[in-house]
């Protein structure tokens, strides 16, 4: 049975549970840039295989690249994860420099197969598969040094428990920080730089689409004040439909048209939104257009409500087919509605004036009425009156300045090919009398095209980087490691030579630190065999004073056995004496007391109102010091038993005990207001029935000497010292003067007086007397009237 169990344990689970952590690194997915992700699930791959071997990394490899399968669609990833365990885990057995092997495995497997698969197999781009599979490369490599790096830092710390067999080679670790200071930087700076070369493009983009949309603005303001001034121009000649003949206003209607030749049609309704006039006044079925109800039209209203002039969405004519948009003006005499002229354009000349504007900027721009349809656009897909929604089928993603960005959901393909049909857009109103809105776009392909090219090169001279410093590695290495590793052989084999007395063939170094630590060992070794004759000598000395000390010893040890069992007799006799004293004290003492305070009592009770006052006073004194007496007396024994107490250790939870005495001390809070706070207390190793007292003791002296204060606060708590706990109690009464500290933990000593606060003085004496016996230490500080706070430790073992 352990024979199974255990290799699941160790090989299995680790390698599950790495493998879990690389799939959901993978499936958080965090961007470098347009569409390209740091796949990070490797480095989990990676420690799998060299913590655990070939088995575990390939088994944390299928899990963690199965997040490209389930996700994108495609097992490239799976593939490769595998691949990279299998090879790397195969040539260890060669070579333990997994960071050249690594290197190896991409440049020669990793990056032509992801190459390969992507251009032949996806049908991807060039540009696009090459980038893909140098930023792969690059990516794999950086999380083995990392992989490696972390691996290495564990095994060489204090508290690492890898035997010496298991630690790393200081040529492996000398490859494995060279790639990493060339590595880990350079991919940090390329995506750096690449992330700068977005932002500045996203900023020239903003000021260039600032600029078109003031100046799309300004074009249209100007075209439809024109227009609008055409319309305002009939209004002052018509005068007031409801009195001038009719014919008049037709006649004016025809010769505004023919000196406005961009209106397609003009005319004139009174204020119930009836036409009187109209040009042309048939439509294309020969039917007259004059005494036509506009009325249900939502123009009519707005125009009678808001007396100012208006314009209408893009829409069909009700007279001749087709996308018009219609200038409205009203007729106002004397501040009263009395009609308005209405003027219908076609808009092909303003798409026109907006290509020239778009061709100056290389920007697509679109004029929206208010219910998002298409006014006029530059852009060909785009037909009029169609109603644009960008973000369908798209992601927005805002940047500053309200630009933004549409990057079409990822279907099959992969997010880098969504971002090579992604664009930039702004969204801007007219302005406050138009509500139309002008969107501008600009596709990023071609940055796009630039930024994967920079990075492709990047990348590429990242890899040439990483080769060369994996050969500066292997070289520095062999010029530092060779004599060091020669020289441990050989101090290996130094005491057998000693023995023999065989001079060491000691190497050679180029190097000054190298041949001085050689000389050293060389300096050394001379030394130790002239001193081994000598401990061989004097060895033989120490044998023969060891067997006399051997007796010595034997002879010392039956005369303190001897003397023990004497000593402890006089123990037990005096600890006999000790229980009788004390039952003497409890016994003949406590009756004549209660004696005494009785027949006090009875005189109080009987003679009190015969008594004199001055007599009643004496016998109240009489009865509070046999009362005292009592207390001292219970308090000497409580002092006394606590020495023959025996001291049984155990794991304490500190905060539940410390619960109980206050659930037992609630009685002495009844009729006051005490504010208490019980901090973290850690558990211990104590005896349970004296930590206790301790506590018992310490709150209810902070209860007594709190008793004055109306907002009474008492805390409990603890504070690490290194790894020493301090357990503490404060409390905010009546305090003393730390001048007087020396006397708080002795029997009898008080620094108050009875009037003021009753007690005995053992109270601190007793707990002095545990906290030394746990072999901890107890100190307090206090000022009068300013509270006390005592710290008190106990020693675990």
């Amino acid at each position: 049975m352990h024979s199974v169990s255990s290799p699941f344990k160790e090989l299995f689970i680790p390698a599950l549970l790495l493998g879990a952590l690389g799939f959901a690194v993978n499936w958080l997915n965090p961007p470098l840039f347009f569409g390209v992700n740091a796949l990070f699930g490797s480095l989990f791959v990676m420690i799998a295989l060299l913590r655990y071997g070939t088995g575990a990394g390939i088994m944390a490899g299928f899990i963690a690249g199965s997040y490209t399968w389930i996700f994108w669609g495609h097992p490239w990833g799976l593939m490769v994860f595998l691949g990279e365990a299998w090879f790397v885990g195969r040539m260890l057995r060669r070579s333990r420099n997994v960071i050249l092997l690594d290197t190896l495995y991409w440049l020669c497997i990793g990056i032509p197969f992801v190459l390969s698969y992507r251009f032949l197999l996806l049908h991807s781009d060039l540009s696009l598969s090459l980038l893909l599979a140098l930023k792969v490369g690059v990516n794999d490599i950086c999380n083995t040094v990392t992989a490696a790096l972390l691996l290495h830092l564990l095994s060489i710390v204090p508290f690492s428990r890898r035997g010496p067999e298991q630690l790393p080679s200081f040529h492996h670790l000398l490859v494995t920080f060279m790639v990493a200071t060339i590595l880990i930087p350079g991919c940090s700076y390329i995506i750096f730089e690449i992330r700068r070369d977005m932002a500045q493009e996203e900023e020239q983009v903003r000021t260039r689409f600032q600029s078109t949309t003031s100046l799309t603005r300004q074009l249209m303001e100007n075209w439809l004040s024109d227009k609008i001034h055409d319309v305002k121009t009939l209004t002052t000649m018509v005068g007031d439909p409801q009195t001038v003949p009719p014919a008049r206003i037709q006649g004016l209607a025809e010769l505004m048209k023919r000196a406005s030749p961009h209106f397609v049609r003009m005319s004139v309704q009174n204020s119930k939104a009836v036409s009187v006039a109209f040009v042309p006044s048939r439509d294309d079925q020969g039917h007259s257009n004059v005494g036509r109800d506009y009325s249900h039209m939502p123009y009519h209203r707005i125009v009678r409500d808001t007396l100012k002039p208006a314009v209408s969405d893009i829409d069909y004519g009700t007279i001749s087919k087709g996308p018009r948009l219609a200038l409205f003006a009203p007729i106002v005499i004397d501040g009263v509605f009395r009609g308005y002229c209405t003027g219908v354009v076609e808009i092909t000349s303003l798409a026109e004036q907006l290509r020239i504007v778009s061709r100056s900027n290389a920007v697509a721009i679109t004029l929206l009425d208010r219910k998002r349809q298409v006014v006029a656009s530059t852009d060909p897909a785009l037909r009029m009156m169609t109603h644009l929604d960008p973000t369908a089928g798209h992601e927005l993603r805002w940047l500053r300045g309200k630009v933004y960005q549409l990057v079409p959901r990822r279907g099959a393909a992969n997010d880098l090919e969504s971002w090579q049909q992604a664009s930039f857009g702004m969204d801007s109103p007219l302005n406050a009398d138009v509500p139309w809105s002008i969107v501008l776009s600009a596709p990023m392909q071609p940055y796009l095209k630039e930024v994967q090219d920079n990075a492709s090169r990047s990348f590429a001279l990242l890899l040439v980087l990483t080769l060369f410093s994996i050969v500066s590695a292997q070289v520095a290495s062999t010029a530092f490691v060779r004599p060091i590793v020669r020289l441990e052989q050989l101090s290996a084999a130094l005491p057998a030579g000693l023995i023999r007395q065989q001079e060491a063939p000691w190497p050679q170094s180029g190097i000054r630190e190298v041949a001085g630590l050689i000389d050293n060992f060389r300096q050394m070794a001379a030394s130790l065999q002239n001193n081994f004759s000598e401990l061989q000598t004097l060895n033989e000395s120490l044998e023969r004073r060891v067997e006399e000390r051997t007796e010595d010893i034997r002879r010392l040890n039956e005369e303190l056995e001897a003397r023990v069992s004497e000593r402890t007799a006089q123990l037990q006799e005096a600890l006999q004496h000790m229980e009788s004293f004390s039952y003497s004290i409890s016994h003949d003492l406590r009756a004549p007391l209660r004696a005494l305070n009785g027949y006090a009592h009875i005189l109080v009770e009987d003679f009190g109102p015969v008594l004199p006052p001055e007599a009643q006073a004496y016998l109240d004194k009489i009865s509070g010091n046999g009362t005292r007496m009592a207390a001292l007396i219970d308090d000497l024994l409580s002092f006394s038993r606590l020495s023959r107490h025996p001291l049984l250790k155990e794991a304490v939870d500190t905060a539940s005990l410390v619960h109980g005495v206050l659930e037992e001390t609630e009685s002495d809070r009844k009729e006051r207001t005490v504010q208490i706070t019980v901090g973290e207390l850690p558990p211990c190793v104590a005896d349970p029935s004296l930590l206790r007292q301790i506590f018992v003791n310490l709150l209810s002296n902070a209860l007594k000497y709190t008793r004055r204060r109306e907002n009474a606060r008492i805390e409990v708590g603890s504070l690490r010292q290194g790894k020493t706990v301090i357990y503490f109690v404060r409390d905010n009464g009546d305090g003393f003067d730390m001048a007087y500290a020396g006397k708080l933990f002795g029997v009898f000593q008080r620094l108050h007086r009875d009037e003021d606060f009753e007690g005995t003085g053992v109270g601190l004496a007793i707990v002095h007397n545990i906290v030394t016996r746990h072999g901890g230490t107890i100190r307090a500080e206090a000022a009068p009237g300013e509270g006390a706070t005592f710290f008190f430790t106990v020693a675990e073992g």
